[in-house]
This record gives C-alpha cells, structure tokens and sequence, in this order.
C-alpha cells in the first residue's frame, strides 16, 4: 500500500500550530483483483471485474487507480468508492 499525507485535522482540542499530519493508505495495490460498482453518479463505467494496474497520486477526488477491465481489456481510472475486493 502506498500512504498519503492527510490535511492536519481540525476540531477542538486540535490548534493550527500543532503540525499533527496523518497517515491515509491505499486499500488496493497493483495486481490487486477488484469489482467496479456502478451507480448513479458512475453510471459510464462498465461494472465487473478489473485488475490494478498502478495507484495514482492523491487528487481532490480522493484515491484513484489505473485499472484493467476483465471483460474488455480496456484501462479505465477508477475512484477507490467505487471498488470492493474481488473474491479469492
């Protein structure tokens, strides 16, 4: 898994000079078998099985990975909502 740097958090009993940066990991990796989900606001993706092909760098969307489709063999970029782990 690769970790990312969260924003510091805020709330009390957490002030702006405190520097507290967090750790957020991946939950897939490359090779990793996973499952699209489709739904209303993902509704171009084509559901079903994909491998992982790399993890991308943290965008404002959150995380996302390069993915290739099992049943069409075409790559897509898929937020990491959007997955759930494939069955061994």
């Amino acid at each position: 898994m690769v970790a990312a740097l969260a924003p510091p958090r805020s709330g009390p009993g957490v002030g702006p000079t405190s520097g507290e940066v967090r750790a957020v990991k991946h939950k897939y990796a490359a090779g990793d078998r996973v499952i699209a989900v489709v739904n209303r606001s993902n509704d171009n993706i084509r559901p079903g099985p994909y491998t992982i092909v790399r993890i991308l760098p943290v965008a404002g969307r959150g995380f996302q990975y390069r993915a290739k489709s099992a049943l069409d063999q075409h790559e897509r970029v898929l937020d990491e909502d959007m997955l759930r782990r494939a069955d061994a």
